[in-house]
């Protein structure tokens, strides 16, 4: 997780149980949101909605690249 990102926006958006846990290794500043609270952030704040799509889109994209990664290692020519 980075400087500003959220952390368990996806248990936010659909009442599920996060998957993951976070330890932090330098002091910082985390604050916890109900998901009922969530919702109204995400509501009224842009600038946070923009930041989250952005954080998704990145882990995607990492994601992606893992995969097709693993698949060319499986795969034999």
């Amino acid at each position: 997780v980075l400087q500003d990102e959220l952390f368990g926006a996806l248990a936010g958006l659909t009442g599920t149980p996060r998957t993951a846990s976070v330890r932090a290794t330098k002091r910082c500043l985390v604050a916890a949101l109900p998901s009922s609270n969530f919702i109204g952030l995400v509501l009224t704040r842009p600038h946070t909605v923009l930041k989250l799509v952005q954080d998704m889109a990145r882990t995607i994209v990492s994601l992606n690249e893992k995969v097709v990664d693993a698949s060319r290692r499986t795969v034999s020519p």
